[in-house]
């Protein structure tokens, strides 16, 4: 036995997938054309009532709903897939991650797709050993989250859609597991300025500290086979995928997708974007995403090439769900911390008299935070995964890498926290947040961000103690793997 790595990919984007079409084509007549909406802006919706009012009478006969519909692929070599890795080592050790040019990875798709592999006859697939990340491209398809505040960014839920993408990354995850083959692995990082900047304002009125830069880092994974061909190049970096403006209808990757079409051209292999932190986190506006995403992919390929592999790889993982609050009698791994002590009541208001500050600290702004009692929207909260996986590369002395992975999109700060613990005091030789994997719970701030408000802390859904929480929960399971305790 040896370590061995597979890979595959599949389209989500709709213009190039087997997309099961609504019912009732003669209604579609009656209220215009019709096509699966982007996820990501709100500033999509349908301004006419009567189109939305039609659509909301009929909702099995459309694609699109409350937002418009989309307008085609805007560029035809790159495009929106996703990408499969499959990693067993030589112990058997197996991890399943895939990624995905999405707004997010949902629970509920995650949860679709694991059963849908096991369906298939892949029973060693689970929550532990199972990554599902979202590079959150803004202008990736939408209607595939049943949650109630999910419309607001991506339209309702369309069961075609949600059938057609578990379809496809459950395909990509089947593929890669048979196309193992020996692989070695080595790791390491880079770093990269000027095609980001920290998006939260601040009011120095109140006494608010400035914002941290973006994170420069660039993690880096290379997998190549036993002679030296490349495999497979991942990477991780803090960055929203919002390049392209709300008035973009046509299905992209974003800048993350010129990222990897530039090192996948530059000899890379097949290229993988996992993004970091990114909750605070913009691209700069004044340059072209294309060009955003070759500096990035660039930065990458100068890299990769100067790192060493090893076949000597030892894969762990472990998780843990979010209890929160009661403890049903199948539940297993539940976290030591939950939200439910981080919650506040249902609406928290921000008052001040500080004119000229943002929204949340302007007048009276407010954020919501909802408890399971107060939850009419039905959010994701009990079985919310948070996981961490180690790779130890080489012999006797092996490096170790950490991954965190987030249910959700934290700031810089959190990033940092989770990175600094993994490097000091747990031992690691490097380690990656990956943010939006697993689930969504909104942004995740720390309690000093949270008071300051902002958009946010609007969307951070569980309370000023979730960034705690979230940061504990990592630190927790990243010690477990460094101990030897998880990796089964």
């Amino acid at each position: 036995a040896s370590f061995c790595a597979g890979i595959a990919r599949r389209s989500l984007d709709p213009n190039l997938m087997d997309m099961p079409e609504p019912r009732a084509p003669v209604v579609r007549l009656l209220f215009g054309p019709d096509a699966p909406p982007l996820g990501g802006f709100g500033a999509r919706l349908r301004l006419n009532p009567l189109q939305y009012f039609a659509r909301r009478f009929f909702p099995d006969a459309f694609f699109s709903h409350i937002f418009l519909p989309s307008e085609g692929t805007r560029d035809p070599e790159v495009t929106n897939n996703a990408k499969a890795l499959v990693l067993v080592d030589a112990e058997g050790t197996a991890l399943y991650w895939v990624k995905t040019d999405l707004i997010g990875a949902f629970g509920d798709l995650r949860a679709a797709v694991i059963r849908e592999l096991r369906r298939r006859g892949l029973d060693e697939v689970h929550d532990g050993n199972f990554l599902l990340h979202a590079t959150h491209t803004h202008s990736g398809v939408g209607g595939y989250n049943p949650r109630g505040l999910a419309p607001l960014g991506m339209d309702t839920f369309s069961p075609p859609i949600m059938d057609a993408l578990v379809a496809a990354i459950a395909d990509a995850a089947q593929e890669a597991r048979g196309a193992l083959r020996p692989a070695r692995l080595g790791f390491g990082r880079t770093a990269i300025e000027g095609i980001a900047m920290n998006r939260r304002e601040t009011c120095a009125a109140l006494g608010d500290p400035p914002n941290p830069p973006p994170d420069p880092e660039i993690g880096i994974v290379r997998i190549d086979s036993p002679d030296g061909a490349p495999i497979a190049t991942l990477f991780n970096h803090a960055i929203h995928g919002v390049r392209l403006p709300p008035e973009n209808l046509r299905f992209s990757p974003d800048l993350m997708g010129y990222a990897e079409a530039r090192v996948a051209a530059r000899g890379g292999g097949e290229a993988f974007f996992f993004n970091a932190a990114e909750g605070d986190v913009n691209p700069v506006e004044d340059t072209p995403v294309e060009v955003i995403g070759e500096r990035l992919g660039d930065a990458v390929a100068d890299k990769v090439g100067t790192l060493a592999t090893s076949p000597d790889v030892r894969l762990r993982w472990d998780f843990c769900r979010i209890d929160d609050p009661a403890t049903p009698p199948d539940y297993a791994n539940p976290c030591p911390h939950n939200f439910a002590a981080a919650s506040l009541p249902l609406v928290k208001s921000f008052e001040t008299d500080v004119p000229g500050c943002f929204a949340g600290r302007d007048g009276e702004g407010w954020t919501l935070h909802w408890t399971k009692e107060t939850d009419v929207f039905d959010l994701e909260r009990e079985g919310v995964v948070f996981s961490a996986f180690s790779f130890e590369v080489g012999g006797a002395h092996p490096r170790r890498l950490a991954i965190a992975a987030q249910p959700g999109e934290p700031i810089t700060a959190i990033g940092h926290e989770i990175k600094d613990a993994a490097r000091g005091d747990l031992g690691y030789d490097d380690a990656w947040v990956v943010g939006l994997a697993n689930g969504h719970v909104g942004y995740i701030v720390t309690e000093e961000e949270y008071v300051e408000g902002g958009y946010e802390t609007a969307l951070n859904l569980f309370g000023p103690g979730e960034g705690r929480v979230s940061v504990a929960n990592a630190v927790d399971l990243l010690r477990g793997l460094a101990r030897g305790a998880a990796g089964r």
